[in-house]
């Protein structure tokens, strides 16, 4: 958008020589935002007076490129006289915004032709802008997209991987049951036999360590299955 205001202000200045030129957009509020500014400041000032005034709204009713005087030079003798063009941003019979440039020449001196080719331009910057903040407003869609995709493709990877942890759990729960009720009944045939007991409670102690791991790997496959 900054590449397509900046070629509107240099081509508008090769054949109508202004002080300061500026682009402004409609917010969701209807005020005027200023999207690029050139050349001495207090334009942006210059036309919130002007709306105060109806006379910003009755150019946007016209529809149409108009030249306003600056009725503060026209007072005074002794400064040339400057006048405000504003032409309106339409886009598919939609008012989004205007363009506006403070010239230090008096309204009758400027063409029809002049008064054509900046309305031409900003027509064709209207289109180019909204086009730009299209396919912005697309780039980011797709963008959003691809998040949704990936944050998919992620919860289907931990459901598989939940599946196949609560798979492998049970199948490796079933044989630890029956290792350690083994080992239980021998410990018990085995009372006397001190040396063989602490094998078997050795034996035991890592089942058991086993099976809480087995049950923490099911209690994962159960978190990320839901």
């Amino acid at each position: 958008i900054e590449d397509i205001l900046a070629s509107l202000m240099d081509l508008s200045g090769r054949f109508v020589e202004y002080q300061s030129c500026g682009v402004f957009a409609f917010d969701d509020e209807g005020c005027l935002e200023a999207l690029s500014l050139r050349g001495a400041p207090g334009l942006a000032e210059r036309l919130a007076a002007q709306r105060e005034d109806g006379i910003l709204d009755w150019v946007l009713r016209e529809r149409r490129p108009v030249v306003i005087e600056d009725m503060a030079t026209i007072e005074q003798c002794d400064v040339a006289e400057r006048s405000t063009v504003v032409v309106p941003l339409i886009v598919r019979g939609k008012q989004v915004g205007i363009y506006a440039l403070y010239c230090a020449r008096a309204k009758d001196e400027f063409t029809a032709g002049e008064i054509d080719l900046l309305g031409v331009l900003a027509s064709q910057a209207a289109i180019a802008i909204e086009n730009s903040r299209l396919y912005t407003d697309l780039e980011a869609a797709h963008t959003q997209l691809q998040d949704s995709q990936h944050q998919v493709l992620l919860s289907a990877k931990f459901a598989a991987i939940g599946e196949l942890a609560g798979g492998v759990a049970h199948e490796v729960n079933n044989p630890l049951q029956i290792i350690l009720s083994r080992v239980q009944l021998m410990t018990l045939q085995n009372k006397g036999e001190a040396k063989v007991v602490k094998g078997l409670q050795l034996i035991e102690h890592n089942v058991k360590r086993i099976s809480r791991i087995i049950r923490a790997l099911l209690g994962f496959a159960g978190h990320n299955a839901q």
